[in-house]
């Protein structure tokens, strides 16, 4: 896409012509607080560098499916950040490629099946669901991978509020997030892992300078801290508040666990089961968290498609349980290795899953 030279600027007529645009689509965007092109002394709006720049974020945001409203509140006073944007459309974009790849095989699976036979109730409703599970719309969680990239600009908040947010929180898999606070800044250490430095952007809202991370407090009806969400990886993890006690007794059963090293009890025949359903069509989706199918989501297609490609498993040996409390097994198959990481949380739900070619 042709771009202004650094210090040329473009007519409306002559930016809607090189972006592809429409003039009424420049002045729709103008009056969504988009952009704010400059003017001339007869009122003429020029567009420049900074303005090219902005169009061409909304343009990938609207690829990602979201509305005008919406991406007028997510750029709001925020500097563009196109090279963040662009890095996220071409991971969309790659896994919107494992996906068409997935869909090519089903329907050459489905040409050969129903090749010299008459189309049957079965072979029809079995196409149908996969391409169903094959569709290419971008995930909600792209945005969110963008938004949580974009560059932060940190500021001082009081240390009576700081305090506010001192204390342990239960995320829905039973780790514990214990925050605590520094000179404008908290330490967020959740079980096994290590400690985040946060500083605020704003009051109840922090972020890392070191990682694409954020952290929201969410306060009660009496303003009183009551629920931390974290913003990571284009997900949320939600965690409530719990007492000092909880986090102490949290913090024993995973050193235990550690020291132990026993697989949770249903975390070998979890795994033989979504592996089975992946070469069968359909990975099994009954026992995983909303956390878990949500990210589940973006990556089926590429999942099923590599232990497809592996082959028939010949073996999966448990190997230990990692630092991060997650059960590590090699599985074998008849073309291949893969590494599983798996994490079942205290109601027999799949928390977390991580799949790497390889022992």
């Amino acid at each position: 896409m042709a771009k202004p030279l650094p210090d040329e600027t473009l007519t409306a007529a002559e930016c809607a012509a090189r972006m592809g645009l429409t003039v009424r689509a420049l002045r729709v965007y103008e009056r969504h607080g988009l952009i704010a092109p400059r003017r001339t002394a007869k009122n003429w709006r020029l567009y420049g560098i900074k303005e090219i720049e902005r169009l061409n974020e909304i343009i990938i945001l609207k690829g990602f499916g979201l509305p005008l409203a919406h991406i007028a509140r997510l750029l709001a006073g925020k500097e563009t950040n196109l090279d963040s944007l662009l890095a996220t459309r071409a991971e969309a974009l790659a896994r919107q490629r494992s996906r068409i790849d997935q869909s090519l095989m089903t329907i050459a699976s489905a040409r050969r099946e129903l090749t010299g036979d008459a189309a049957t109730v079965s072979a029809l409703t079995k196409f149908a669901k996969e391409m169903t599970m094959g569709q290419t719309a971008t995930s909600e969680a792209d945005w969110r991978r963008y938004e949580q990239a974009r560059p932060r600009a940190e500021m001082t908040i009081s240390p009576a509020l700081l305090k506010d947010y001192a204390g342990h929180y239960r995320l829905d898999d039973n780790f514990i997030v214990s925050i605590e606070t520094g000179s404008n800044s908290i330490s967020l250490t959740v079980t096994g892992q290590s400690a985040v430095n946060l500083v605020p952007e704003a009051p109840d809202k922090f972020f890392s300078k070191d990682m694409p991370l954020q952290a929201t407090f969410e306060r009660d009806a009496r303003k009183s801290v009551s629920r931390l969400v974290i913003h990571q990886n284009g997900e949320q993890h939600a965690a409530g508040r719990t007492s000092a006690s909880e986090a102490k007794a949290a913090a024993k059963a995973f050193a235990a666990r550690l020291s132990r090293q026993k697989p949770f009890p249903a975390s070998e025949a979890t795994i033989r089961d979504l592996i089975a359903g992946a070469q069968a069509g359909a990975i099994s989706k009954a026992k995983m968290t909303p956390q878990m199918l949500e990210a589940l989501e973006e990556q089926e297609a590429t999942i099923r498609n590599d232990i497809v490609r592996a082959g028939s498993l010949l073996s999966l040996a448990f190997k230990g349980v990692g630092p991060d409390g997650w059960d590590v097994y090699d599985a074998v198959f008849a073309h291949g290795q893969q590494q599983w990481r798996i994490h079942i949380d205290q109601q027999g739900k799949i928390s977390g899953l991580w799949i790497r070619p390889g022992p």
